[in-house]
This record gives structure tokens, C-alpha cells and sequence, in this order.
């Protein structure tokens, strides 16, 4: 009994000594904390050999993140002992760029997490890779349209490569296989076939020209085409060329030199534009210098057989449109003209006759008349051609049937004398006419 309460005793000083040292006794539960609970995100921005991938930390399981990433291989479920991608930022959503990928069916991907429990893994998801970029492949047009100073070329693209195209067009140099580091001109069309036009060259000089197309992966060329430009020639001496570079026959008759052409021109001597006016309503309203081609055409042979219509403000516009050395015919100086076409008809036998043209005319029963015989016409060499006119409250009209020609001689504050000869009519006309009706224009030597 004694020695029962000696132990008693012992183990009541060992409690007291153990609370004295802050010793827990008491007993320690199981730990909740488990390993994280995540998700793989979707694969994206996929490239032949990369791609992006990540995940969504939702429960870290109640222990710190240690490490996180993504693991991925050819198998179906990737771990840790595959390739491995690792986040180092640390935030709960997350992604890692894949590289060094390689062609293959399908690579299939997890997101991973560890904490002190261990590590859980996304779901897993699949993505193969996108076909390998090359180079374009394209092919040089036929160069065409050869000039002095400018042809035109293209080329048409057959593939892009795999790869949107970032730039084409042609280049060129006179050395072979010229590139990029050469002339250039780009074709800002996404049309997989286009046209260049290649300006300011030098005449009669050798070119080679390719296209050429860039993707993401590099630029790649056509095949090589050459040309020669054309080599300057000189016009002949019976000629004259105004501000736009068109040439124009001339011809001497009597003491007078003319052009034996209708005006084509579009500029004023100083290089500014004559305005282009094809709506009727605009037309009749002016009080300027305006042009336009007969019904507004842009028949190139058109024009260039009748010249454009001109309203008389251009005649009286102080920047010029005759070619230096030439001006636009007085009243007087056509009935010089008229009074030698008169006294030297020949062939002709009347002065419409003899200034009139052998081409383009309605035919006319009516002796002496432009519209017989046409054959017969043109004496003089003068070559009116029957360009018709516009009126100043209508429209167009009588083309091959009528020259109307401006004089530089003003009647009144509406009117100018014009000259006109009709297919039916075997006398030259001259009289005064509204300044806004539209008609041809012939220059003669100063």
C-alpha cells in the first residue's frame, strides 16, 4: 500500500514538471492538407514546332505550391519523367511555351502541381502540331508594254509557303538575279497574280527582272526574265510635241506651218492640269478651261485619231496649252488659211474639200462637198479630222460628220469665233458661237 502511493506520488510530479516545460501531451490528429487540384488549360498558338500550354491551380490542397509547369510526350498520360516545362512565376493560372516540338500524329499534355503532399496533374490534353512553313512559290509574268523608260511585269504566287504572304512584287536590276536588295516595287493586292508596272528606266539598256514573295519563313524568287528598254527616237523634223509627250504631224501650207492634227493635250504649258469634266450639268456651268473626250471615251485610238473637245476659257487661259513656239489660230490667220485652200484646192476643187481629211467622213452625194469622193480630199495636207462637239446646254454630237475648231479671237462676253467644216457643206464656216461649247483645237507655228 505504501509503495502504491510512492508511485502515485512520482507520476504527479512528473505531470506537474512536464507542464512546467510546456510539453504537450496531448494527442496530435491526422492532417487534412492534400495534394493540388488543377486543370490544363486549351493548346494554342501552334506552329510547327511550338506551342503554348498552361493550367488553373483551383486548390493548392492547404500547402504552398512548390513547383508547377507542364509535362507532355507522345504517350497518353505524360508525368513529371517526360519533358517537363517549368512556371516559374507562381501564379494560379499559368502558361508555358512548348519548343523543339517535332512532327508526330498527336503529343499529349498535362499541367502538374506539387506541394509537401506530392504532385496532381491536369487533365490531359491533345494537340499535334501545325505542318512545317516553306518558302513560297511563285513564278515571273512575261515582261510586256516595253517602252524608253518603263514595262510592266507581275508574277503569280502557286503557294504561299503554309504561311499567309507578308510582301511581293518584282524586282529587278541590270545584273543577273537581282533581289530584294535591288529596285523594288511591292503589290499591295492580295491577289495570288499581279502586274507591276516598272517606271523611270534608262532607254536601251538590259534588264533582269523576278518576282518575288515573303512569307514568315524567308522570301523566295521567280524565275529570271530580261529585257531591253526601248532606245530613244528622235521625232522627225515635220513634227511637235506638247507638255504630255504627244507628237503630232505638221505641215507647211502657204506661208503657214500646222499641225495636221486634232489637240490632245491634257496639261497647260506650266505643267497644271487642265480639269477632265464629263458630267453634262458641270459642263454648262463653267467659266474656266475644262476638257473632255468625245462621249467622255477612253478609247485610246479614239483620241488619239480626233483629239479631246476643249471650251474656249482654255484657248483664253494666259498658262497656254499650244507647245512652245506654237500658239492657238487667230480668226485671221484661218482665213489665211482658207483664202489658200481656196486659190489651191486642186483636187479638191472646194476649201472644205482641201482641208479636210480622206478618212472618217460620212459619205454625201453633194458635189464639192467633204462627204463625195472622199478620196479626193486633203489637197492642203491639213487632215481635218471630223471630231464633232459639245454643247455647252446638251451633249455630244456630230463626230464624223463636223470639224469644229476654236480661233483665238473673242467676240463678246459670251461668244468666240469658231471655224467648222460639214460633211454636206462645200463652204468653210466662220462664225462667232457660245465660249462653253466644246470643240477641237489645231495650233500653228509662231
Amino acid at each position: 500500500m505504501k509503495k502504491n502511493k510512492i508511485q502515485y506520488l512520482l507520476a504527479f510530479v512528473c505531470v506537474l514538471l512536464c507542464a512546467c516545460d510546456g510539453i504537450d501531451l496531448n494527442i496530435h490528429q491526422p492532417s487534412n492538407d492534400t495534394t493540388p487540384v488543377l486543370t490544363t488549360l486549351t493548346v494554342s498558338s501552334i506552329t510547327d514546332t511550338t506551342s503554348v500550354c498552361g493550367g488553373n491551380i483551383t486548390n493548392d490542397g492547404g500547402s504552398k505550391i512548390n513547383s508547377q509547369g507542364i509535362c507532355y510526350s507522345r504517350t497518353s498520360t505524360p508525368t513529371l519523367k517526360d519533358s517537363v516545362v517549368v512556371d516559374k512565376f507562381g501564379l494560379s493560372t499559368f502558361s508555358c511555351k512548348l519548343t523543339h516540338l517535332k512532327g508526330a500524329p498527336a503529343y499529349f499534355v498535362r499541367a502538374y502541381a506539387t506541394n509537401s503532399k506530392g504532385t496532381s496533374y491536369g487533365n490531359v490534353v491533345t494537340f499535334s502540331t501545325a505542318n512545317p512553313v516553306g518558302y513560297p512559290v511563285l513564278s515571273t509574268n512575261f515582261v510586256s508594254m516595253i517602252t524608253t523608260s518603263s514595262v510592266v511585269s507581275g508574277g503569280v504566287i502557286t503557294s504561299d509557303g503554309g504561311s499567309p504572304i507578308i510582301s511581293k512584287g518584282v524586282c529587278w536590276g541590270k545584273n543577273t538575279n537581282p533581289t530584294i536588295q535591288d529596285s523594288v516595287l511591292t503589290d499591295a493586292t492580295v491577289l495570288s497574280t499581279f502586274v507591276c508596272q516598272l517606271n523611270h528606266l534608262t532607254p536601251n539598256t538590259s534588264y533582269y527582272i523576278r518576282s518575288f514573295a515573303t512569307n514568315i519563313k524567308g522570301t523566295s524568287y521567280g524565275n529570271q526574265v530580261s529585257f531591253t528598254s526601248l532606245q530613244v527616237i528622235l521625232p522627225p523634223s515635220n513634227t511637235v510635241t506638247d507638255i504630255d509627250g504627244n507628237v503630232y504631224k505638221t505641215v507647211t501650207i502657204g506661208t503657214q506651218t500646222w499641225m495636221a492634227e486634232n489637240l490632245r493635250v491634257t496639261h497647260y504649258l506650266n505643267g497644271e492640269p487642265i480639269p477632265n469634266v464629263t458630267a453634262d450639268a458641270n459642263w454648262k456651268n463653267l467659266s474656266t478651261g475644262a476638257y473632255c473626250s468625245y462621249k467622255n471615251t477612253n478609247s485610246i485610238d479614239t483620241i488619239t485619231k480626233f483629239g479631246v473637245l476643249y471650251n474656249w476659257y482654255v484657248v483664253n487661259d494666259t498658262r497656254q496649252i499650244a507647245p512652245n513656239g506654237w500658239h492657238m489660230a487667230t480668226e485671221s490667220e484661218w482665213n489665211t488659211l482658207i483664202a489658200f485652200a481656196t486659190a489651191n484646192a486642186g483636187i479638191s476643187s472646194t476649201p472644205p474639200k482641201a482641208l479636210a481629211a480622206s478618212t472618217e467622213w460620212y459619205l454625201w452625194g453633194d458635189d464639192g462637198t467633204p462627204g463625195k469622193d472622199i478620196f479626193n480630199n486633203n489637197s492642203t495636207g491639213f487632215t481635218g479630222m471630223p471630231g464633232g462637239y459639245r454643247l455647252s446646254w446638251d451633249t455630244f454630237g456630230f463626230l464624223k460628220s463636223d470639224c469644229f475648231w476654236w480661233t483665238s479671237t473673242n467676240k463678246d462676253a459670251n461668244n468666240a469665233t469658231y471655224v467648222q467644216i460639214s460633211y454636206a457643206n462645200p463652204a468653210v464656216i466662220v462664225i462667232p458661237i457660245d465660249k462653253k461649247d466644246g470643240m477641237s483645237i489645231r495650233c500653228i507655228k509662231d
